[in-house]
């Protein structure tokens, strides 16, 4: 409880790492992956399943019915209608509608689930490419809209010279912001913010220092503010830090030193 600093145990994950919880939107019920000790050594992420929780009986169970699907950082859409999750197995992320019990299966190499888009209906993830720098790999960003079943890249082409990650959606579901880094003459060190108009995935810098690498960006409830976490490069002993950008002023001011992966409380 965030008021009075009261906590109490939702789950006994005693030869299990228990981790990544994620809040249905409803508020009764959290999500979040489960990986057994007894798991056969180097196949450990191919072994976690995805679980929920009842808040208020703390009672768990398998999220899936099929006790063989696995799953790896659970996500629910704001609707409340579809949850996904990667499947190391698959070598994707499945996402699975509640309503009807159908799947999709998106092809994904880097283990994260994606974001849904405020209205439920589009989820944006990223994809492993490479062409612009030979045989590196790097991450673009993909946008699936689950109702028309069609998926579109936001990051351009395959060999477009940029690596995009750590992606937020506006409140509007309009537009991300993005930690991105460009592989041409516009490369910095570090992943610098830019906000993408989705619709048409042109990009507006939002904010740039190249001394620093930028991640974790969250927008607010209005769309007007942006908190991010920011790292030095340069400095041995740098810590990260936690800072808030108005997005109508471009005034950005520091939150809280030596802390990260900063969120809004609803």
């Amino acid at each position: 409880d965030v008021a009075s600093g009261k906590a109490r145990p939702l789950t006994g994950c005693v030869r299990a790492l228990c981790t990544a919880p994620a809040w249905h939107p409803d508020g009764t019920r959290i999500a979040y992956q489960r990986q057994e000790f007894s798991a056969t050594p180097g196949d450990a992420a191919r072994a976690t399943r995805a679980w929920v929780v009842d808040v208020s009986t703390a009672q768990s169970a398998l999220l899936f019915a099929d006790a063989q699907l696995l799953g790896a950082d659970p996500a629910w859409s704001p609707d409340g209608r579809r949850v996904a999750v990667y499947d190391a197995r698959a070598g994707g992320i499945r996402v699975h509608n509640l309503l009807d019990g159908s799947s999709v299966l998106l092809s994904s190499e880097p283990g994260e689930t994606g974001l849904f888009a405020p209205d439920g209906e589009r989820l944006v993830y990223p994809v492993l490419v490479r062409g612009a720098l030979g045989q590196e790999f790097y991450a673009h960003l993909m946008l699936a809209d689950l109702s028309a079943q069609t998926e579109a890249s936001l990051s351009g082409e395959p060999d477009a010279p940029l690596d995009d990650g750590f992606a937020a959606w506006s409140p509007d579901g309009t537009r991300l912001v993005v930690a991105r880094r460009y592989l041409d003459e516009r490369y910095t060190p570090g992943k610098q913010l830019y906000t993408l108009d989705v619709a048409t995935g042109e990009a507006t810098l939002l904010l740039v220092d190249a001394a620093y690498t930028h991640a974790a960006p969250q927008w607010d409830a209005t769309g007007r503010f942006v908190l991010y976490q920011r790292f030095a490069l340069a400095e041995a002993d740098a810590q990260p830090e936690v800072w808030v950008l108005d997005t109508h002023t471009g005034e950005a001011r520091l939150l809280a030193q030596n802390a990260f992966l900063p969120a809004w409380l609803p």
